[in-house]
């Protein structure tokens, strides 16, 4: 568990958001956390850092001196849940503002051996939990857009074909390639294999595959 904390500085810093942004620990269907594993999970982890215990006084102070107010509590406060206004990080809210129409180098592509490749015959389709269906031609290194916050670039690796993903669609990453493309937007730059299963931070799921062109 220790790793987890040497990626970005923030780790360190927002124990709170790791519980609950990553899954660390299990929310109901309406995105609701139970407080006191909340206070349970942090205390270990920050125990792991060899930092002080936390307690619901702690707990209480953060949510109220959030200044982007990203949590909000139950009438009682046995439970606590992320803002709908604030359901992704604010580094990846950040990354989405600035992304934009992405257009990437050509020599990006040549610095990371990745090679251009459009087969007629194949097709990349996207299928969402509630049966929505989208389908893109299967070319590499070019942005495909689903809506403003998702979009995707299917990559050809010597080992096989992979996508990079909006920061949007990545909520889960266990599956993830542990790979960085140099050049790439730091919004684009999460790798997995093309016949992968996402889930966003609004906690909608897409499944990714390819198809043979009828």
């Amino acid at each position: 568990m220790e790793n987890i904390f040497k990626r970005k500085e923030w780790d360190r810093n927002d124990f709170l958001q790791i519980c609950l942004y990553q899954d660390f620990i299990q929310k109901d269907k309406d995105g609701w956390f139970g407080v006191d594993e909340i206070i349970s999970n942090i205390t270990n982890l920050r125990q792991t850092c060899r930092m002080s215990e936390y307690d619901f006084n702690a707990l209480e102070n953060q949510v109220d001196n959030d200044v982007d107010h990203r949590y909000l509590f139950n009438e009682d406060k046995t439970l606590l849940r992320i803002s709908p206004d604030h359901i992704a990080p604010k580094y990846v809210e950040e990354e989405l503002k600035t992304a934009g129409s992405i257009k990437i180098k050509q020599s990006v592509f040549k610095k990371n051996h990745l090679k251009y490749v459009k087969d007629e015959k194949r097709k990349i389709v996207i299928t969402s939990g509630d049966e929505k269906r989208w389908e893109f031609p299967y070319e590499t290194n070019r942005i495909f857009y689903i809506d403003d916050k998702r979009f995707f670039m299917p990559v050809e690796l010597t080992r096989g074909s992979v996508v990079a993903v909006s920061a949007y669609l990545r909520k889960k990453t266990a599956a993830q390639y542990r790979m960085v493309f140099v050049g790439f937007p730091a919004v684009l730059n999460y790798i997995f294999a093309l016949d992968h299963e996402l889930e966003d931070y609004e906690g909608n799921t897409f499944k990714f595959s390819v198809e043979q062109v009828q």
